[in-house]
Formats: C-alpha cells, sequence, structure tokens
C-alpha cells in the first residue's frame, strides 16, 4: 500500500518487538527472526521481511514506528504524520461489514412498531 511505500521512501526508523510474537516454527516466525533487528524500513527489507510482512506487523503492533527521539509512534499517528494513507485500503475496510451482521440479515427492527394498519 501507499503507508508502506513511503515508509520505505522515507527509510523510517522503527522497533520490531523482540522476543519474537510468531507462531513458534512458522515461515512467517523465522523471517521474523531475521529482520527484527532492523532499525529502519529499509533495513527491515534488507532483512528480509516482505512490505506484506511490514503492513502486518505494523497493523498487529509487532513493529513500531520510532520518532527522533527514540520513542514509539502509534501506527495511526505516524500514518497521518508520514503519508496520507492508503486511500483506496480505508474504503474497502471501512466497506466490510460488522462482526455478527450478513448481507441477507434484516437487522434489527425490534423497536420499529411497523407500518400502522386501520381496522
Amino acid at each position: 500500500g501507499v503507508f508502506v511505500a513511503e515508509l520505505v521512501k522515507r527509510d523510517a526508523k522503527l522497533r520490531c518487538v523482540d522476543p519474537n510474537p510468531k507462531r513458534v516454527g512458522s515461515v512467517s516466525a523465522a523471517r521474523y527472526d531475521g529482520y527484527k533487528g532492523a532499525t529502519t524500513a529499509r533495513d527491515y527489507l534488507k532483512r528480509g521481511g516482505t512490505r506484506a510482512d511490514l503492513r502486518n506487523d505494523l497493523e498487529k503492533h509487532f513493529v513500531f514506528l520510532v520518532d527522533d527521539a527514540g520513542d514509539d509512534v502509534p501506527h495511526e499517528a505516524g500514518a497521518a504524520a508520514g503519508a496520507a494513507g492508503d486511500d483506496a485500503a480505508a474504503k474497502k475496510k471501512s466497506a466490510r461489514p460488522v462482526a455478527g451482521d450478513t448481507d441477507d440479515s434484516p437487522g434489527d427492527f425490534s423497536s420499529d412498531p411497523g407500518p400502522e394498519t386501520t381496522a
């Protein structure tokens, strides 16, 4: 997405959570072990992480953006400060149904008395 591309372009500072938070023995855990020492977005990619890994790790708070003082920056604040964000992804995400809501569900109209009828 646009956000990750912008992080790589400006070689944003970051910090990876240690110990490895990925499922033991998984392919992603092996990759994480390779890049968990990265301190910038480009370093992350050089150490074997992918752009998809970076996006996922930021969303799951396995990786944090770091400001010039060395403090963690919340993912949302980093997106606002560092890039315009991925508008298409935001639109797609906002269009997702709420948990438990399905397309064939008529919704809860229990407080709606329905159409008035005359006798």
